[in-house]
């Protein structure tokens, strides 16, 4: 496209939409080229407000792609996602929750769950999340990304019901059967992608003596790759699949997991090692490192920089 010279101000929101999700899957790290561009067209107002609404489907396939490659975040939502929470907010009030289509529902709440801050909740969520009751789309089954996010998003409601936040009819919006799908396809996500590093840090922690399991659920819903027994602290491990390389930032449903465990985590503190940050490490910073972890209930020592 750069040696061709393409002119995506001629393009239409539709088009541009299909640029964008064809640079997502080939060449992920020009994203953060459109994305900027996306918000300058937003704050000059290059898109008109009708337009935005009648490519509703498209932004929020948009909203929901610059959320999952970790653009827009709690600590920076910028003027996408204002432009889109208030196009969204104008259809629901003259439209209803119809207004966003069941291509697009999943995403979207769980897009507006990954950003939502914890202090102000957003009420646009409990009526996009009760309309999954109803959710019928026979020419389309759910995909493993949808299924993955109506997990985390089950998950989300028991904490939004449990602080009283919405009501406990709310339980009952997905279906058993599909939690059970939910659940399994779940099951089969949540596992050790970096098995050599695991080993690696088990064996040097079962010579320091330390006192842990391994590969083991807390939370009763997400899984920690070590609990250390002696001082209530749990180990995440992630690498380079799993972020965005521009800010080292926990991606999508990694980083929607990591905002679950550190909420739901009382008293335990929660440690994000960096796998390629540990290769570098020599053999004896690595000991010095899992020894202050595993000895001090208080993160003190060197080589402390491993986690986020």
């Amino acid at each position: 496209m750069k040696e061709n010279k393409v002119d995506i101000r001629k393009y239409n929101f539709s088009q541009i939409t299909s640029l964008i999700q064809l640079i997502s899957s080939y060449q992920k790290q020009e994203l953060h080229v459109f994305f900027n561009y996306m918000i300058s067209c937003l704050e000059t107002d290059f898109f008109l407000k009708k337009v935005l609404q009648e490519n509703f489907g498209a932004f929020s396939q948009l909203f929901h792609l610059f959320v999952k490659e970790g653009y827009i975040t709690v600590d920076s939502l910028t003027r996408f996602y204002y432009t889109y929470v208030l196009t969204l907010k104008d259809l629901l009030e003259n439209q209803g929750t119809s207004s966003v289509s069941f291509n697009e529902l999943v995403h979207v709440i769980w897009s507006l769950a990954t950003t939502e801050d914890e202090s102000l909740s957003n009420p646009i969520i409990p009526r996009l999340y009760e309309r999954l009751h109803d959710f019928k789309r026979p020419e389309k089954p759910l995909t493993k990304e949808e299924l993955l996010e109506l997990y985390q998003l089950s998950v989300y409601a028991q904490d939004q019901i449990k602080v009283g936040r919405w009501p406990k009819e709310f339980k009952e919006v997905i279906p058993q059967k599909v939690r059970d799908v939910i659940e399994e396809e779940h099951s089969n996500f949540d596992k050790n992608l970096y098995g050599d590093v695991q080993v690696d840090i088990a064996k040097k922690l079962l010579k320091l003596r330390a006192t842990f399991q391994e590969n083991t659920k807390v939370s009763k819903s997400f899984r920690v790759d070590f609990k250390l027994l002696d001082v209530d602290k749990v180990i995440l491990l992630k690498g380079k699949d799993q972020i965005n390389p521009r800010t080292n930032e926990l991606l999508g449903l990694y980083s929607m997991k990591y905002k679950f465990l550190s909420r739901r985590l009382k008293g335990i503190e929660l440690i994000v090692i960096d796998i390629e940050r540990w290769k570098q490490m020599d053999e004896e910073d690595q000991y010095a490192f899992l020894y202050n972890l595993s000895r001090f209930k208080e993160s003190q020592g060197s080589g402390y920089n491993l986690a986020m």
